[in-house]
């Protein structure tokens, strides 16, 4: 089962090289293919993607929902795994994906891993503690939670959106309809860079925030507004 992985990027240079030889690595010569889609970067992303890609799109404009369409559009695999370029997959993913998908009953629509951060202080673990809670109430997982999808359920639902803001919430809205979402036993590791940046609990309240501004029907024109 061929899984194919699309990540994402714009102006991701100082990543790429790190975070796509580690991909490489524990893909482990299995069946995956991996298709990076750049937004128009200025710094050469694109270029230094192409010596670990498979495949590299370039789209005339950031978005990271018309990006992973674009790539889903282009993949070959049964499995989409949508990945962060600042996320980094526990060693055994394949095993994961592939154990889900052939061994579940019943099989899963979609899956995503457990939370962690780069950082192990007290703030990053209680922002891990308040996502599984904020799975609970809506069944919605984060990008950085390296989501896969199905092939067939994913244009059954559409794909994600070409909207700025929230997508994963736009398209899940639609999957939870065909079936079940499998959590993953085990954890990836995602950068708190955005956390350090605006203080690790002020930018949690602020997500928090923000979705409860989505589920109130706010646009995701607005919310992206206000998270930036």
């Amino acid at each position: 089962m061929l899984i194919s992985v699309v990540i994402p990027v714009y102006n991701e240079k100082e990543l790429i090289n790190r975070n796509m030889v580690l991909l490489k690595e524990t893909s482990h010569n299995l069946q995956v293919e991996i298709i990076v889609v750049d937004g128009g970067s200025k710094d050469g992303s694109a270029n230094l993607a192409a010596r670990y890609a498979d495949k590299v799109l370039i789209t005339h404009r950031k978005g990271r929902g018309m990006q992973m369409h674009q790539g889903a559009l282009a993949a070959n695999g049964k499995i989409f795994l949508f990945l962060h370029i600042d996320t980094l997959l526990p060693d055994n993913w394949v095993e994961c994906l592939l154990s889900a998908w052939k061994e579940c009953i019943p099989l899963p629509k979609a899956t995503a891993f457990h939370l962690k951060f780069d950082d192990s202080g007290w703030q990053y673990n209680l922002i891990c503690w308040a996502a599984r809670v904020r799975y609970l109430l809506t069944g919605v997982p984060h990008g950085d939670q390296a989501i896969a999808i199905h092939r067939d359920t994913y244009f059954k639902c559409g794909g994600f959106p070409d909207v700025p803001f929230m997508e994963e919430y736009a398209i899940f809205e639609k999957i939870k309809e065909f079936g079940q979402i499998k959590w993953l036993p085990k954890d990836v590791i995602t950068s708190g860079r955005r956390y350090k940046k605006h203080y690790p609990l002020i930018q949690a309240l602020k997500n928090s925030v923000i979705v409860y501004l989505y589920y109130l029907g706010l646009s995701p024109n607005i919310l992206y507004r206000f998270y930036h």
